[in-house]
């Protein structure tokens, strides 16, 4: 197994917020190393051998929290590649990088329910449309309180192109990364 040390990058804490289907994998994987991302859907595929496969999620978040706990209380940038939804579900992961000091940031991904729901129908990991609509709304409908939240929210497109950001200034290595295209 070959294990490449990862560009540096600065501490920070960065959330993917958007529904399944919203382009956060294929966004964030040319960008940042494996070591650095949580991926909910790699522990659902370790644990159930199906990404979509929801059954696992309590085994699956605790997996989540251990290894940003860990993550953050070594400084290191990481990237949580999942829905992010709600902000009930986002506090503690926040919550964390704040008691260790480390930057927030929030990358949103903007992008139309039925574009989700399509791409999200066939291929590994499909999730049913239902599911889809309601993460979707869920977004949404918590979306203008999540300035509030991060110290910085970057804004990215269906194509996901960078739109714009607002909040806290980032360091521009870490701007110039995530806002790539």
């Amino acid at each position: 197994m070959s294990m490449p040390t990862p560009d540096p990058l600065p501490p920070a804490l960065v959330l993917l917020v958007g529904a399944p289907g919203a382009g956060k994998t294929s966004w964030r994987e040319p960008r940042f190393a494996d070591c650095q991302v949580v991926n909910l859907d790699r522990y659902r595929w370790e644990l159930t051998d199906s990404a979509g496969d929801q059954s696992a999620n309590k085994a699956v978040l605790c997996m989540m929290r251990i290894r940003v706990k860990e993550r953050m209380c070594r400084k290191l940038f990481t990237v949580v590649d999942a829905t992010n939804a709600r902000a009930a579900h986002r506090e503690q992961l926040l919550r964390m990088a704040r008691r260790y000091g480390v930057p927030t940031v929030a990358v949103h991904f903007d992008v139309d329910v039925e574009v989700c729901v399509a791409r999200r129908r066939s291929g590994p990991g499909a999730v049913d449309d239902p599911i889809v609509r309601k993460i979707h709304a869920a977004v949404q409908a918590e979306l203008a309180g999540l300035p509030d939240e991060v110290g910085t929210l970057v804004r990215v497109d269906v194509g996901g192109w960078y739109v714009g950001f607002s909040g806290a200034p980032l360091p521009p290595l870490l701007l110039d990364r995530l806002t790539r295209t």
